[in-house]
């Protein structure tokens, strides 16, 4: 979570611009204590929800879709993309 989720964490705070309300989270570790995989779930007082996964394991989407009560946005998260170039 440390290495990984920050990115996805500071996405939601930077969207909702509160505090989470409530944190719900499960993952995967190595036999070392490493995270390996984390499934992410903040709710937050106006009623907004951020949900989110970060892997080690494969290679997700690096991107964000926010919804609103009118419309939906897809952000690419580009900075993420350069986390796996060799």
């Amino acid at each position: 979570m440390l290495d990984l989720g920050v990115y996805a964490i500071q996405f939601a705070q930077f969207v909702f611009r509160s505090e989470p309300l409530s944190i719900t989270a499960k993952g995967k570790l190595n036999e070392d204590g490493v995270d390996l995989e984390t499934e992410v779930e903040m709710k937050y007082a106006n009623g907004g929800v951020a949900r989110f996964k970060t892997s080690a394991l494969e290679e997700l989407k690096n991107k964000a879709n926010i919804r609103g009560t009118k419309n939906f946005m897809t952000v690419s998260l580009l900075y993420l993309k350069y986390l796996h170039n060799d």
